[in-house]
């Protein structure tokens, strides 16, 4: 099995044409969490300073995003 992640798309704004939630409401996001387009689930793999690894669950596929464009995202809870 290989450990290693490879980013199958790069992006600069995989989701821009959301809405951007006020600065208030931001809360960070970590390693494991959910977060949700209109038709999307992603599952953050990776953080970095500025970008993170995210991975769209219904193809597996590895995205490299800008962290400012992830606060866009809906989250998903959890129980």
């Amino acid at each position: 099995m290989d450990d290693e992640m490879r980013i199958t798309r790069w992006s600069t704004q995989p989701l821009g044409s959301l809405p951007v939630r006020p600065a208030a409401a931001v809360t960070p996001i970590a390693v494991g969490d959910y977060l949700c387009s209109e038709r999307e689930l992603y599952r953050v793999e990776q953080i970095g300073s500025e970008h993170a690894v995210i991975e769209e669950c219904r193809t597996g596929e590895l995205i490299d995003a800008r962290i400012a464009d992830l606060r866009s995202l809906g989250r998903v809870n959890r129980s």
